[in-house]
């Protein structure tokens, strides 16, 4: 189940995909193609007929991984789990936070205790043809409100763009790599005064991005046109991103000598020592149900016919080890064994205590 699209959606979608590679080259001219930018808003199906419009539930499908859910569990403590690219569905609803609603190997309902990893599924200009993302683009936090969805978009390891107005339908669940350019700033460049910096679509316009520069950090902008007290620039970043729009001259100043980018250090990287040991991994039936214990509350039920590592424990009951993506949190560089996941494998009735 996807996320709903109205037709004038659907004809939106087409219309920035056709204008894609046109707008990339007139984007970055400082030039304008009518009809290039069309902006969408979450709205129910009623909303035309009613007089207070109810943005819907946008409702994204694909691979999740999250250091920390919580699981609430009916007349038991609530379970900590970590998620790794397991098939899921994430509803993002107005007033609520995130869900998530794993489809396998198990099923449940979990809400992120971390931060999701969120992408772009295609390049598109945003915020009225201001912002330019890519696939590569990083998302750091998405959440819906009563105007639709909105992110915070990270341009670079300084700049992000807060609060940035995306449709349902660009969004797409994994993890990008982080971006790691630096910001060097050149004479002539037009660089912030303050750590945030307005963007419009046009000088007549109001702001449509907000940037907000990391502590100490530099942000050079290239001027390319002027009207009255406002200053047309534009920037592309390495990850296929990139701004052009109009600034208060107030705003920014003028660059008279250069600022080198700081060097990037490499993060490390760390790789579990896990030893291999080989288990039985015996298929369970779709439907299966998943207690916190013996005779106790059901969290989970099994997916289509999937195996897990199982171990066998008295009256009729075995617990479930490892199930594939999914493992008590905090994770560990080896994940840990299930403590609170019970299947019965007699054949005697279930017992009725949930």
């Amino acid at each position: 189940m996807g996320p709903r699209h109205d037709s004038t959606r659907e004809r939106a979608a087409g219309m920035m995909g056709a204008v894609g590679g046109a707008r990339g080259i007139a984007w970055l001219l400082g030039l304008s193609l009518p009809g290039a930018v069309v902006l969408v808003t979450l709205a129910s199906p009623t909303a035309a007929q009613s007089p207070v419009e109810t943005p819907a539930a946008c409702t994204v499908r694909g691979t999740v991984s999250v250091d920390e859910a919580r699981v609430e569990v009916q007349g038991s403590a609530p379970l900590r789990l970590a998620l790794r690219e397991v098939r899921a569905e994430v509803v993002l609803e107005p007033g609520r936070p995130p869900r998530i609603a794993v489809l396998g190997p198990l099923r449940f309902e979990a809400l992120p205790r971390t931060p999701l990893p969120w992408r772009f599924t295609r390049g598109a200009d945003l915020a009225g043809g201001v912002l330019h993302v890519s696939p590569a683009t990083r998302i750091a936090r998405v959440e819906a409100g009563p105007d639709g969805v909105r992110a915070d978009v990270e341009l670079s390891p300084a700049l992000i763009a807060r609060a940035v107005a995306v449709p349902c339908g660009l969004l797409a669940l994994g993890a990008v790599d982080a971006p790691t350019q630096r910001e060097a700033v050149e004479t002539g460049h037009l660089v912030p005064r303050r750590r945030t910096l307005a963007l419009r679509p046009r000088p007549t316009e109001a702001p449509s991005v907000e940037l907000e520069l990391r502590q100490g950090a530099r942000l050079g902008l290239q001027p390319v046109g002027r009207d009255g007290g406002f200053s047309r620039v534009w920037r592309t970043f390495e990850n296929g991103s990139g701004l052009s729009g109009w600034v208060d001259d107030r705003d920014v100043v003028e660059a008279r000598r250069p600022m080198p980018a700081s060097p990037v250090a490499a993060a490390p990287v760390r790789r579990a020592r896990c030893e291999p040991v080989e288990f039985d991994r015996p298929t369970l039936p779709e439907g299966t149900t998943v207690h916190v214990r013996p005779d106790g509350p059901v969290w989970a039920t099994v997916a289509a016919d999937a195996a897990f590592v199982l171990a066998p424990r008295p009256r009729g009951w075995s617990a479930i080890l490892h199930a594939e993506g999914i493992a008590p949190a905090p994770l560990q560089r080896c994940p840990r064994p299930f403590a609170t996941a019970f299947i019965r494998t007699a054949s005697e009735p279930e017992s009725s205590s949930r």
